[in-house]
């Protein structure tokens, strides 16, 4: 299913290519169930790697790089660091010997640089930012090099290494 045009649906169908990816690298993928009316809160996918002794807490975002009214500004970004916050601290559903992270999972440039600061100097949990553009068939998502990382561990969470632990490449994330 390709991705369409309406917004719930684009950002719908872009969690299920984000889901299918990690599955495909080996991960185990459920979707949030405690979504609600107005939609999930800070927290869209779940992902487990045995291999790797990580779970992923995912937001992944959609958004129109010619837009800047949705970029994801500061106040969204900590709203969403919060969320993963809560989740790894109340929720048991993975393994307790898994190292919990939280990732933006974006398809294009859509953070501002005040957000992306926030998440570049956060020190409670680990977050990633990583880039999983869209095929031109809109059926599927593949990996751009400009993934980031606010800690010094050098965990992955889909088999590649990250680029730079001090976040090197910040104008290939950010507008």
């Amino acid at each position: 299913m390709a991705i369409s045009n309406l917004s719930q649906d684009k950002g719908e169908q872009y969690e299920r290519l984000v889901a299918k990816y990690y599955r495909n690298n080996g991960y185990v993928v459920f979707k949030n169930s405690t979504k609600g009316k107005m939609g999930d809160e800070g927290l869209d996918l779940i992902a487990f790697s045995q291999k790797e002794n990580i779970t992923l807490l995912m937001q992944c975002k959609n958004q129109d790089p010619t837009k800047t009214a949705y970029y994801l500004k500061k106040e969204d970004v900590e709203h969403y660091i919060k969320k993963f916050d809560e989740h790894k601290k109340y929720n048991l559903t993975y393994p307790k010997d898994h190292s919990v992270r939280g990732v933006f999972v974006i398809a294009s440039k859509c953070i501002d640089k005040e957000a992306y600061a926030y998440i570049k100097n956060y020190k409670k949990t680990p977050i990633d930012i990583i880039v999983l553009a869209i095929t031109d068939d809109g059926e599927s998502v593949y990996p751009i090099q400009t993934q980031a990382k606010n800690q010094k561990h050098t965990n992955s969470t889909n088999g590649n290494t990250y680029i730079s632990k001090e976040m090197k490449r910040d104008n290939q994330l950010i507008k």
